[in-house]
C-alpha cells in the first residue's frame, strides 16, 4: 500500500495541471492534500532560508574548499555519479577527496561509493550532519593543499599513478553529494544537476510536485549540468539551455552529461560454475558483453529516480522489447515484489512467446542484492554505467575541469 501511495504521489508530481483529470481516482483524490502540504513545505523552506541569511542559524566554513553537487528536484539527476566523476579527477592529480553523503534509505549510494573507491585514498563521510562528519575525518587524516596544475591536466587520463605514489592520506578537497539544500556548510562551488528526461515535472514544490526549491534557487548555481542529455532530442536540449540561461546567474556555465554503459554483469546462484566469477554472499556475478542484450526482450525492474533513463540506455544498446516495473526511488524490494515480478514474467512469456531477461541498475543491486538472486529460472543482468561530460568530447571535459580549478584558485 505504501509503495502504491508513493507511486501515486510521483505520478501527480509529474502531471501538468491540464492533464490531472486523466489520472486515476486515487491520484486525483490526493491533489488537495498534496497542495496543502506543499504550501506548508514552502513556508518552512522560506523560514529556514531566511534564518541562515539573517545569521540566526550559522553557516560553517570548513578548513578546505567545498564543492557541492545538488539539484532542485527529486532523484535521477546524476548527483552521485557527478561526485564520483569529480573525485576521480582529484585522485588522478594526487589530491585525496572527502566525499560527504547523507546516506539515504537503503544505503545504496553509500555502498556504491565505498565499492567504487575501495583501494583509493578517497574518504567517505556519512550522516545528515555534514559538519560533524567532515570534522571527524579531517581531524583524523589532516588537510593538504590542492595541486591545481595537475588538476587542469587530469582530464587527459584516468591514470591514478600520481595518487598511488602518494603515501600521505591527508585530504585536499571536500565534495558534498546532494548539498544544494544543505545551508549549514559554506560552499565554494555549487554545481546543480538537471534531468533532461523529467526536467521539473509540473513545476510545483514537494510533495505536490518534484521541486525541492523554487526554480529561482538556480540563481545560486555556479555550474549547471544537463544530465541524460543523450536521451532527448537536439531541439529539446536547445530549449532547455535557453530556459536555464534565463534562470542562472550570468557567470554560470552549462554543460551536458550522460550515463554511458560500461559493463553488464550477470547474476547466478553459487551452484553455477563460470570462469571469472566474483562471489557475492550466496550469489556470483560475472561480466558479459554489452552486446548480449541486442535483439532481446527485457523486463526492467528498478527503484531509481528516473527509470526512463534505464529504458533509454537499453534502446541505445539495441534491446528489442522493453517492459518496465518502476518502483519509487530507493525502494527496498521484498517478497511481495518477488511475486509481482514473477507474475509479470509469466505474463510476458505467454504474450511474447519468448523468455524475457531481467535487467536492473547497479544502484538497485547494491541496495537489494539478494532480491535479484530470486529468479533462478531467468537470466538476470545488472547494467553498470559511468558519467561522462558530453560537450565536444575532451574539449568539454577540459573546460569543465578548468572552470572548477579557476574557481578554487580564487579561494586561495
Amino acid at each position: 500500500m505504501l509503495t502504491r501511495l508513493r507511486l501515486a504521489v510521483f505520478r501527480v508530481a509529474n502531471t501538468v495541471e491540464e492533464e490531472l483529470k486523466l489520472l486515476p481516482t486515487l491520484e486525483r483524490s490526493l491533489v488537495p492534500l498534496l497542495s496543502a502540504s506543499s504550501f506548508l513545505y514552502s513556508c518552512i523552506l522560506s523560514v529556514r532560508r531566511n534564518f541562515y541569511q539573517w545569521g540566526i542559524l550559522k553557516q560553517v566554513r570548513l578548513s578546505l574548499p567545498v564543492i557541492s553537487v545538488g539539484n532542485i528536484s527529486w532523484g535521477g539527476n546524476g548527483k552521485t555519479p557527478m561526485v564520483e566523476f569529480i573525485a576521480q579527477k582529484f585522485l588522478a592529480c594526487g589530491t585525496p577527496p572527502l566525499i560527504l553523503t547523507r546516506g539515504y534509505r537503503g544505503g545504496d549510494e553509500v555502498r556504491l561509493l565505498e565499492s567504487h573507491f575501495q583501494g583509493t585514498r578517497a574518504k567517505i563521510g556519512v550522516g545528515s550532519d555534514r559538519v560533524k562528519a567532515a570534522r571527524g575525518i579531517l581531524c583524523e587524516y589532516g588537510v593538504r593543499d590542492m595541486n591545481i596544475s595537475e588538476l587542469l591536466s587530469s582530464y587527459r587520463s584516468v591514470d591514478r599513478s600520481i595518487e598511488l605514489m602518494e603515501h600521505n592520506d591527508s585530504i585536499g578537497i571536500v565534495l558534498m553529494d546532494d548539498g544544494m539544500q544543505h545551508w549549514k556548510v559554506c560552499r565554494d562551488i555549487d554545481i546543480v544537476m538537471v534531468n533532461a528526461v523529467s526536467l521539473f515535472g509540473n513545476g510545483r514544490l514537494l510533495p505536490r510536485g518534484p521541486l525541492r526549491e523554487p526554480l529561482e534557487a538556480l540563481s545560486r548555481a555556479d555550474i549547471a549540468v544537463i544530465h541524460h542529455a543523450n536521451l532527448v532530442s537536439e531541439l529539446e536540449l536547445i530549449e532547455l539551455r535557453r530556459r536555464l540561461h534565463s534562470l542562472l546567474p550570468g557567470s554560470a556555465r552549462i554543460f551536458t552529461s550522460a550515463m554511458i554503459p560500461q559493463s553488464l554483469n550477470q547474476i547466478r546462484r553459487k551452484n553455477y560454475n563460470y570462469p571469472g566469477k566474483v562471489r557475492n554472499g550466496q550469489l556470483y556475478t560475472y561480466s558479459v558483453p554489452l552486446t548480449t542484450l541486442q535483439d532481446s526482450s527485457v523486463l526492467c525492474v528498478s527503484g531509481i529516480g528516473c527509470p526512463g533513463s534505464l529504458a533509454g540506455s537499453l534502446r541505445q544498446l539495441g534491446v528489442r522489447h522493453i517492459h518496465r516495473m518502476d518502483y519509487p526511488d530507493h525502494h527496498i524490494f521484498d517478497i511481495r515484489d518477488i511475486m509481482a515480478v514473477k507474475k509479470k514474467l509469466t505474463e510476458l512469456e505467454t504474450k511474447l512467446k519468448d523468455t524475457p531477461v531481467i535487467i536492473s541498475t547497479e544502484k538497485d543491486h547494491a541496495r537489494c542484492p539478494d532480491f535479484f538472486g530470486s529468479f533462478e529460472d531467468y537470466n538476470v543482468y545488472i547494467l553498470c554505467s559511468v558519467l561522462e561530460i558530453m560537450d565536444d568530447s575532451n574539449a568539454g571535459m577540459a573546460d569543465f575541469i578548468a572552470l572548477i580549478a579557476m574557481k578554487l584558485e580564487r579561494r586561495k
